[in-house]
């Protein structure tokens, strides 16, 4: 289990956004926590998580790249299609 700890800051001149906060935080919780969370937010977590791993993941960039830069419409997917694939 990776835990995540954030330390209370030494004065209250020297918060920063979420730095007050003190928790210790499961995948799991994580999970919960990101289920609950309003679509627009979860698709900003989607994007930020997409984001670390496209930079730390050549083999993955290079994938992801080749399939944006893909000019054949018989490889493109639907964006009503897309919604409909992962509304389950």
């Amino acid at each position: 289990m990776r835990v995540f700890h954030l330390s209370p800051p030494k004065s209250l001149f020297d918060v920063q956004p979420y730095q007050w906060l003190s928790f210790v935080m499961s995948l799991t919780q994580l999970k919960d926590q990101a289920a609950n969370l309003p679509f627009k937010e979860q698709r900003e977590l989607i994007a930020f998580l997409i984001s670390l791993r496209t930079g730390q993941d050549e083999n993955f960039q290079n994938t992801l790249a080749s399939k944006i830069d893909d000019k054949n419409p018989a490889n493109w997917v639907e964006l009503d299609d897309l919604s409909k694939r992962f509304a389950n």
